[in-house]
């Protein structure tokens, strides 16, 4: 049996868990930052520099 909605599945893309983390760092942020964006931009890259390659690693691990 055929199930199509899988290969929809979040839990089977490793990089959605590592968007939610991104979203979860930015959402700490000033609102203010939002409004322009060559401040959005930089936030954006800093909070991506705080997510290492061991949890990427980590996360594709868990990967059935």
């Amino acid at each position: 049996m055929l199930i199509s909605w899988l290969l929809f599945s979040p839990d089977l893309f490793p990089i959605e868990d590592i968007w939610n983390r991104l979203k979860n760092i930015l959402q700490d942020i000033d609102l203010e930052v939002y409004r322009q964006l060559r401040r959005l931009r930089a936030a954006v890259l800093r909070a991506w520099e705080t997510i290492i390659d061991v949890e990427i690693k980590e996360r594709i691990r868990t990967m059935h």
